[in-house]
C-alpha cells in the first residue's frame, strides 16, 4: 500500500512537471520574439537618426558654401555689370536706373571657377565631396580630385537641385545631395538661374556600425530592391537570404529555428512553439523597414538567445530531475 501510494505520488509530481513546462515556455518564447522586435526597431531608429544627422550635415555644408565669400565671387564673374537704362520719366532724372544683364553661359571652365571656390570650403575631413553646378541646361559635377563632368547618366543634376536635399544611389555608393539657389532669374516669376549641388557619401558602413552597437543586433543591413547594398554584424552572411521572407514593413518574422542544447532526443529549448520534443525554437527575427526619404530599407536581424539559453538551462535541469 505505501508503494501503491508512493507511486502514485511520484507520478502526481512527475505530470505536474511535465505540465509546467509548456505552460512556462510557450509565453517566454513569445516573449523572447517580442524582445527580438524591439531590438530590431531600435536598430532601425538609429539608422534612420543618424541618416537624417547626415542629411542635415550635408545641407547644413551647402549654405555654408553659398554664403562663403569665394562662391560669391564667382558669381559674380558670372553676372556681368548692369546696363544703365534711359530715365523712365520724359524731364530725366538725377540718376539712371540699371536693369541686369544676362548670366554669361555655364562652360567648363566656368564651372571649374565655382568648383574651386566650393572646394575651398569643404572640410578636410570630408572624403568623396561632389560639387556640381545647374544653370539652365547646362549642369557639371565633379568629385574631389576628379575631372568635371556634364553626364546626365553618371548623376542627374538637375534632378538632384529641383529635389533639394536627398539620398541617392551615386558612384557606386549611397550619397547625401543638397542644393542651394545662388543666383535668381528676374524675368516673370523669379525661379533660380544658378543652383550649386554639394553631395558626400552617405558613410552607410558607419551608420550601420553604430546601428548594431548601439541595439545589440546581430545583424543590419542597407537594401535597396532585393540587393543589400551594405551590411555588419556576425550574421551579416544571413542578411542576403532573409530578404526572400522579409516583406515590406516586416517587423517580427522569425527566420531561423532550433536548438540550443540537446537532452537526449529531446532539443531544448522545447515546447516553445508546441514542439514537445522541442527543435523549433524561435533563434533569429527579422526586421525590414523603408527609409523615409530614401531608395533603401534597413534591415535588421535579432537573436533570441539571452532568452531562450535561461529557459534551455532550466528545462535541461527540471527534465533530469523529472527523471532522477
Amino acid at each position: 500500500m505505501v508503494r501503491l501510494k508512493f507511486l502514485l505520488f511520484a507520478l502526481l509530481v512527475l505530470g505536474l512537471g511535465l505540465a509546467h513546462l509548456p505552460t512556462l515556455s510557450a509565453p517566454q518564447g513569445a516573449r523572447a520574439v517580442e524582445g527580438a522586435a524591439l531590438q530590431a526597431a531600435s536598430g532601425t531608429g538609429e539608422v534612420t537618426r543618424r541618416v537624417d544627422a547626415r542629411r542635415a550635415e550635408v545641407q547644413s555644408l551647402a549654405l555654408k558654401l553659398a554664403g562663403s565669400p569665394q562662391v560669391a565671387a564667382a558669381v559674380r564673374a558670372l553676372t556681368p555689370a548692369p546696363a544703365p537704362k534711359s530715365p523712365r520719366d520724359r524731364y530725366g532724372s538725377s540718376k539712371d536706373a540699371e536693369e541686369p544683364a544676362g548670366m554669361l553661359p555655364l562652360t567648363a571652365e566656368r564651372f571649374g571657377a565655382l568648383r574651386t571656390a566650393a572646394e575651398a570650403g569643404l572640410p578636410q575631413e570630408l572624403q568623396g565631396a561632389v560639387v556640381a553646378v545647374v544653370a539652365g541646361d547646362a549642369v557639371f559635377h565633379a568629385r574631389a580630385g576628379a575631372e568635371p563632368s556634364s553626364d546626365t547618366a553618371a548623376l542627374d543634376v538637375a534632378a538632384l537641385a529641383r529635389a533639394g536635399t536627398s539620398v541617392v544611389d551615386a558612384f557606386g555608393a549611397p550619397h547625401v545631395f543638397a542644393s542651394v539657389p545662388l543666383a535668381w532669374s528676374g524675368e516673370g516669376t523669379p525661379a533660380p538661374a544658378l543652383t550649386l549641388v554639394v553631395g558626400a557619401p552617405l558613410a552607410a558602413e558607419a551608420a550601420l556600425q553604430g546601428a548594431l552597437d548601439a541595439s545589440g543586433a546581430a545583424a543590419v543591413g542597407l537594401v535597396q530592391g532585393d540587393k543589400v547594398v551594405g551590411g555588419v554584424g556576425e550574421k551579416k552572411e544571413k542578411l542576403e537570404g532573409s530578404l526572400p521572407r522579409l516583406t515590406a514593413g516586416a517587423k517580427d518574422t522569425v527566420l531561423d529555428s532550433g536548438s540550443l542544447q540537446a537532452l537526449g532526443p529531446v532539443q531544448l529549448p522545447a515546447f516553445t512553439r508546441g514542439d514537445a520534443m522541442g527543435g523549433q525554437a524561435p533563434l533569429l527575427v527579422g526586421s525590414r523597414q523603408a527609409l523615409a526619404g530614401t531608395p533603401y530599407e534597413v534591415v535588421v536581424l535579432a537573436g533570441t538567445a539571452a532568452t531562450l539559453a535561461p529557459l534551455a538551462a532550466y528545462q535541461h535541469t527540471a527534465l533530469l530531475a523529472l527523471a532522477g
